[in-house]
């Protein structure tokens, strides 16, 4: 038993070549990340600003966590130190940024996507405002695989007059009305 706060834990992560284990806890207004020492059961919280946290991950030498905080439409890629006072928000922001990892040489890689923008995966240093570099996609929409559909972006004006953004996966030879699913998330 590590800590005896009473909450909801889930989620546990031991950061390599140290005594301690994040955890995502909602103690908080919202989810937050809290880290405990389970030598001592010395524990603190490590990342409860706005926004629902997940996806928690260590580098190899323990000392950060990549996490990914979702506020409202937006979800960010987050990097913090275990004693640090703020996150770096990695990604460009409002926009859906998921699956942060660390890579073998201390720099981190994420998927993001937004609504004018496809999903593509970056990798950086896990830094505020650094270079950003986009990995080229896996999959050429236009080259010879076989069986694939490209999407088309389209826009549709609801009656109080939003506007909603999507992919349209058709094949080139259906013509005219066609049933569709339509898929509201709670994001972009």
């Amino acid at each position: 038993k590590a800590n005896s706060k009473p909450a909801n834990r889930r989620a546990p992560k031991w950061a390599p070549n140290r005594s301690l284990i994040a955890f995502i806890t909602d103690e908080k207004d919202y989810d937050a990340i809290a880290v405990v020492n389970p030598d001592n059961n010395a524990g603190w919280t490590l990342a409860d600003e706005p926004g629902d946290k997940s996806g928690v991950t260590w580098p190899p030498n323990g000392l950060r966590i990549i996490y990914t905080r979702k506020l409202g439409p937006v979800s960010n890629v987050c990097a913090r130190g275990t004693s640090a006072s703020k996150a770096d928000i990695l990604d460009p922001g409002d926009g859906v940024a998921y699956s942060g990892r660390w890579l073998g040489d201390g720099r981190a890689v994420y998927a993001y996507g937004a609504p004018d923008k496809r999903v593509r995966f970056y990798t950086q240093d896990a830094k505020l405002d650094v270079e950003r570099t986009e990995l080229p996609p896996a999959i050429d929409w236009d080259g010879p695989e076989a069986g694939l559909i490209k999407p088309a972006t389209f826009d549709v004006e609801t009656g109080d007059g939003a506007k909603l953004s999507g992919l349209l996966y058709r094949k080139p030879e259906v013509e005219g009305p066609t049933p569709a699913v339509v898929g509201l998330g709670d994001g972009p």
